[in-house]
């Protein structure tokens, strides 16, 4: 919006009232800058089914969160003690969608994840997983999470909900100005993939069953598609199984 200066102190000086068009286009803005519509809640992929299960929910940075599961007249507590019980003698499952993923590949993404960790990641075998906790520049404690060797030169890296975007601003920042040598590449996968945690005593039992059911379907669906040929797969173990 704008007008000419000559042009406002001559109406100004003849008694007149001087409309004001704006320059370009007049946009408006709805909604109120603040509280939900300012920051609208993220959602995890089984919230749905959360709500319709009657879970109360907490705010863990801009997620909404199950927290825990109440039956009719249940007290808070009482739940969640069932629940931990639940957990410990035989299987839980919670949805973990929210925390922060971070893709870390490159030559040198082993070394440059030991000087991001507390602890040692390079030797990290091949389809493992380690708890790591991470420093700032400063040595002092930024986050704590799991990371994952997908391949000599490819990790999968997991942050909490609240520190997902600090995280990556400091990878980025250790990256670009402070080994700016190391043969790294970043990206946040955080809404590309969905993530639950299978905990308890009968843990691997739940787990096992669904993934080999997957990989017996993977393996039925590239034989349909090979059409008889010689057929070249490996499994979730890394061997080469031949047909």
């Amino acid at each position: 919006m704008g007008v000419r200066v000559d042009e406002a102190s001559r109406a100004a000086q003849a008694g007149h009232a001087l409309k004001i068009q704006p320059r370009g286009r007049a946009r408006a803005f709805a909604g109120h800058h603040r509280g939900p519509d300012f920051r609208p809640a993220r959602l995890a992929p089984s919230h749905q089914w959360a709500e319709e299960q009657g879970a109360v929910f907490v705010e863990t940075g801009p997620w909404l969160r199950a927290l825990y599961y109440p039956r009719p007249g249940e007290e808070p507590q009482d739940a969640v003690n069932r629940e931990v019980a639940n957990v410990r003698e035989r299987v839980g499952v919670c949805d973990v969608s929210t925390l922060g993923k971070i893709d870390v590949q490159g030559r040198d993404a082993g070394a440059f994840l030991d000087h991001v960790y507390a602890n040692t990641f390079s030797t990290l075998p091949v389809g493992k997983a380690r708890y790591g906790l991470m420093l700032r520049e400063d040595g002092f404690v930024l986050d704590d999470g799991t990371t994952a060797r997908l391949a000599d030169d490819h990790y999968f890296m997991t942050t909490t909900t609240a520190n997902a975007v600090k995280v990556m601003q400091h990878l980025e920042f250790c990256q670009q100005i402070l080994w700016p040598e190391l043969d790294v590449q970043l990206v946040s996968v955080t809404e590309q993939w969905a993530q639950y945690a299978v905990a308890g005593p009968r843990a691997r039992d739940r787990v096992v069953h669904p993934v080999e059911a997957a990989q017996e379907g993977r393996l039925a669906a590239a034989r349909r598609a090979d059409e008889g040929g010689d057929l070249l797969l490996r499994n979730v173990e890394g061997d080469v199984v031949q047909d």
